[in-house]
């Protein structure tokens, strides 16, 4: 008797945390469906943005004055019917959301990523000067998983200027152009789908959760 209590607490034991285990990978799941929704809702708004064309209305065509009704028998309008016409107004557009909107909208931590040269990549080529920071650019967006919640990483390539070029290049004792100022950028990572903010941690999940509720895999 002994024996089949422990193995009927046991039982139970397991079974609370498999219930457990559930919950939180559904709790997951749901997370990640939100932020596939709000992904899919960025991605259509940048593509309208880019290539969704302006409404435009054609103008009729005007007629030519020999197909004008002439004569007695043409209609001519009654005096005031013009004032009696009702006012056309428009409608005011909604202002399109904008991208920092939509972060807060997820509700996500933000975390901003900063790709630098490395050591032997910060000397100019023109002159052996150590290059050094001059800005930084927003290369793209990123939704990364880590195990027990999701985060928004801004990926940013760091710029880089030589100080001796720009020197020169302002001292008239030089010839124009004969030192390049032009910025060197680091280089970012590619996103893992181009133009889309899944990182491959966040892929694994989805795949993962797919694969563990049977879902359609192209849903």
């Amino acid at each position: 008797i002994n024996k089949l209590t422990i193995q009927y607490e046991k039982s139970q034991e397991e079974n609370e945390a498999n219930r457990k285990l559930i919950k939180s990978l559904t709790e997951q799941l749901d997370q990640a469906n939100a932020t596939i929704l709000d992904l899919s809702a960025q991605i259509r708004l940048m593509a309208a943005q880019k290539y969704g064309r302006s409404s435009e209305k054609r103008k009729p065509d005007k007629k030519d004055d020999h197909d004008q009704p002439s004569g007695p028998s043409a209609k001519t309008p009654a005096p005031g019917a013009s004032a009696r016409k009702r006012p056309v107004r428009s409608k005011a557009r909604k202002p399109k959301e904008s991208l920092e909107d939509l972060i807060k909208k997820m509700n996500l931590p933000v975390t901003d990523e900063l790709h630098e040269l490395s050591e032997d990549q910060r000397i100019c080529s023109v002159c052996g000067t150590e290059l050094t920071p001059i800005g930084r650019k927003l290369v793209r967006h990123e939704v990364r998983y880590i195990p027990g919640k999701l985060e928004i990483i801004r990926h940013y390539s760091v710029s880089y200027g030589c100080p001796e070029c720009k020197r020169k290049s302002r001292d008239p004792r030089y010839l124009p152009g004969e030192f390049d100022i032009h910025p060197v950028m680091a280089k970012a990572p590619e996103s893992l789908l181009f133009g889309k903010w899944v990182s491959p941690s966040l892929m694994a999940l989805v795949i993962t959760l797919k694969a563990l509720y049977q879902l359609p895999v192209n849903r």
